[in-house]
Order: C-alpha cells, then sequence, then structure tokens
C-alpha cells in the first residue's frame, strides 16, 4: 500500500527492503571475503612448496657439479696414473732391449 508522508509518496515496507538488502549485501561480502581468504592461503601454501622446491633443486644442483668436478678430478688422475706407468713399462722395456744388445754384442 502506499501513502504519504509531508507530501511524499512512501512505500509500505521500504525500510524492510533495505535492510533485507542490506544483509544480502553482507553476506555475499562475506562470502567473498571467505573465498579471497582461501585463495591467498592456498597461494601461501604454494608459495611455501616453490621455495621448498628451489632449495631442493639448488641443492641437487650443486650436488650434480660436485659429483662432475670429482668425476674429472678422477679420470685425469687416472689417465696420470696411467700415462705413468706406460712411461715405466716403456723404460722397462728399453733397458730389456737395451741389456739384450749389450748381451749380444759380447
Amino acid at each position: 500500500m502506499m501513502r504519504t508522508n509531508n507530501g511524499k509518496l512512501i512505500v509500505q515496507g521500504q525500510q524492510e527492503l533495505e535492510s533485507e538488502i542490506i544483509n544480502i549485501s553482507q553476506k555475499q561480502d562475506q562470502k567473498y571475503t571467505q573465498e579471497i581468504d582461501g585463495i591467498k592461503h592456498r597461494l601461501t601454501q604454494l608459495d611455501k612448496k616453490c621455495i621448498l622446491l628451489e632449495e631442493s633443486l639448488s641443492k641437487q644442483f650443486n650436488q650434480f657439479v660436485i659429483i662432475n668436478v670429482c668425476s674429472v678430478l678422477g679420470l685425469l688422475f687416472l689417465l696420470s696414473s696411467m700415462q705413468t706407468n706406460n712411461q715405466q713399462s716403456n723404460q722397462e722395456v728399453s733397458q730389456v732391449v737395451s741389456s739384450e744388445n749389450q748381451i749380444r754384442t759380447i
């Protein structure tokens, strides 16, 4: 029903409608706030997981580099050792050949 107050038209229940709209709006705001908080929480968890992954990758890369450096050093040592043994072997063969030649000349 419509009535007038000081010459103004007033809709009956207007205040009730306004309060319902405000309540609905506040409930929607609460829902949105809860969703946003949930998303922020998930983002924080994902950020922590990313940090852990970065740290893990960094450690693994360091281990990989150390293992490769040690492998190269080991191979160089092995090569050096083989060359030393080869030189000693050649010297021994030379000495044996030299001794045989001396024996033949005698």
